[in-house]
């Protein structure tokens, strides 16, 4: 990615150059030099973005991962947990725990 930003940019920065300086009826040397001058400086220029892009991707990219992991393995322990036997309530006042809707408990 980097290299194609940099060749990018330098080609278009040369393209752009010829076309531009030849309406100005400039010598075929002049045109060269000031293209090909532009083509490295934007080559250079594109390079950089191309980096600093990656840069950002690779960023971005290693943080959904780690996201993922983290949902993952919340999803896991909220799994075990459910599996876990339920809780067991105590009969109180010598009657049976229940419970809201009326569905008994049984110890152990």
């Amino acid at each position: 990615m980097i290299r194609v930003c940099g060749a990018c940019t330098a080609l278009l920065a040369f393209s752009v150059t010829t076309i531009r300086v030849q309406t100005d009826d400039n010598p075929t040397e002049t045109i060269l030099l000031r293209a090909i001058s532009s083509l490295f400086i934007f080559l250079f220029l594109g390079l950089a973005v191309g980096w600093t892009a990656q840069t950002v991707i690779a960023e971005h990219s290693r943080h959904e991962m780690e996201k993922e992991a983290r949902v993952r393995e919340e999803a896991a322990a909220a799994e075990a947990v459910a599996e876990a036997e339920p809780i067991v309530a105590e009969p109180v006042d010598g009657n049976p725990a229940q419970t809201p809707d009326g569905v008994r408990l049984r110890a152990g």
